[in-house]
């Protein structure tokens, strides 16, 4: 195999466990009511798999009109975590 290839497979492998992972943590949330709530790692979450998919569509060939979608994609999900979490952050210093 070539390195393209093992590292194509190697994101690849890395983006099937992450959605694998989500939807594990999202089912034990509901199935136990004791799991880690789907607010608090889902744009955490999907900001990492767009970053993923984004690397296997370069890794695929993909040109700028493929892979800047989900570049763009992960860079939201993260700027409304940050920002979900500085609101949080601010309400508790208030609250103190």
């Amino acid at each position: 195999m070539t390195d393209a290839i093992q590292v194509n497979w190697l994101i690849g492998g890395i983006l099937g466990l992450t959605l694998l992972e989500g939807v594990g943590l999202w089912t034990y949330d509901r199935v136990t009511r004791r799991g880690l709530p789907t607010r608090v790692f889902l744009l955490n979450w999907a900001s990492g798999v767009c970053l993923l998919a984004g690397m296997l569509s370069l890794g695929l060939g993909g040109g700028v009109p493929q892979v800047m979608p989900w570049l763009l994609a992960a860079g939201l999900f993260h700027a409304w975590d940050l920002k979900r979490g500085w609101r949080r952050s601010r309400r508790r210093k208030d609250s103190t």
